[in-house]
């Protein structure tokens, strides 16, 4: 590929700022630049508050860091910026990224931004991705809005409890957060702490998905919101995870344990799968069990994901099933 002329980077760095600067009534971690759909393919900006991650997808944009940065910092405040490279010598893609810490030290990598009325501690040091997915922001801001006070959440693949958090400060009196990783649910833990959350007897399990879900099912457990939003593909010292495979068990457990008139949101990141394909075997599955109507919404990345889905590390499929009876 062929990087565009300086001047033209500039500008289009500037004009893609300029496209999201709505975007901090809602929060302060963003994408500020989404590659081909901001004309700089291959090039990945996220901004954490005053803190940036830089992401390439090609070696091409390496002998342009130190402009990059240099210009950054004159379209924005900048505490710590961090550059993690996707690409091998051979250019292929890696899930692992190398990273060069281009301004602040080391020891500042973390930083707190805010979501709504919620708060989350990120670090930029901390594998490819800091803690937070921007791009379901919106799906965590519309959860809160349809918890009602004492409902109840199982956040499979909960990661580092943003859903969570929402739920439990829109009134949910019971949260349930399954993570195969302790490290995961102590990076939740903190975000429980930092927005003065006590966390409950039961609300962390440390576990396989699927064992958590069949556990629940046996003892008559049910839930009226459910998120579901595994990984594409993980390997453990038992098992190799691949979301293609695993989703229609997991929907159909998901399913099983949904309240009347609850939703289960699913989504995915593998290129593989679409919406439709998600809604088609929430069709499906709801039909087998006899669970009566149900509405289905569809979802992608969020607005800052200008031209989501024209390269691979941009796509998101996900639904929201809606049990209606």
């Amino acid at each position: 590929m062929k990087v565009p002329h300086r001047d033209i980077i500039a500008e289009n760095l500037r004009q893609a700022g300029f496209l999201r600067k709505n975007m901090v009534l809602s929060s302060n971690a963003f994408r500020w630049c989404n590659g081909v759909g901001d004309a700089l393919e291959n090039l990945v900006i996220d901004v954490y508050n005053r803190h940036i991650q830089i992401t390439l997808y090609h070696p091409v944009w390496q002998e342009h860091l130190g402009f990059i940065a240099a210009f950054m910092e004159q379209l924005t405040p900048v505490d710590f910026m961090v550059v993690k490279g996707r690409f091998s010598a051979d250019g292929k893609l890696l899930s692992q990224a190398p990273l060069e810490i281009l301004r602040g030290k080391s020891e500042n990598s973390q930083c707190t931004v805010q979501e709504g009325n919620v708060f989350f501690v990120v670090d930029l040091l901390d594998t490819v991705n800091p803690g937070l997915f921007l791009d379901m922001r919106a799906q965590r801001l519309a959860l809160a809005q349809r918890i009602k006070p004492g409902q109840s959440l199982l956040n499979l693949f909960s990661y580092t409890g943003s859903f969570s958090v929402h739920a439990r400060l829109a009134g949910a009196q019971k949260v349930v957060n399954v993570d195969i990783s302790s490290k995961i649910h102590g990076r939740t833990q903190l975000n429980y702490a930092t927005n003065g959350i006590e966390a409950q007897k039961g609300e962390f399990f440390r576990g396989d998905a699927r064992q958590y879900l069949n556990w629940a099912r046996r003892k008559g457990l049910k839930f009226d919101h459910i998120v579901l939003d595994p990984p594409t593909f993980s390997r453990s010292k038992k098992d190799i995870f691949r979301v293609q495979n695993a989703l229609p068990e997991l929907m159909e457990q998901c399913l099983s344990v949904l309240n009347s008139k609850g939703s289960l949101l699913v989504a995915t990141n593998c290129n593989a799968l679409s919406s439709q394909d998600l809604s088609a075997l929430a069709q499906k599955t709801v039909k087998q069990l006899k669970l009566g109507k149900i509405k289905v919404q569809h979802f992608g990345q969020d607005q800052d994901f200008v031209g989501s889905g024209l390269h691979a590390a941009s796509h998101l499929a996900g639904i929201v099933v809606h049990i209606l009876s």
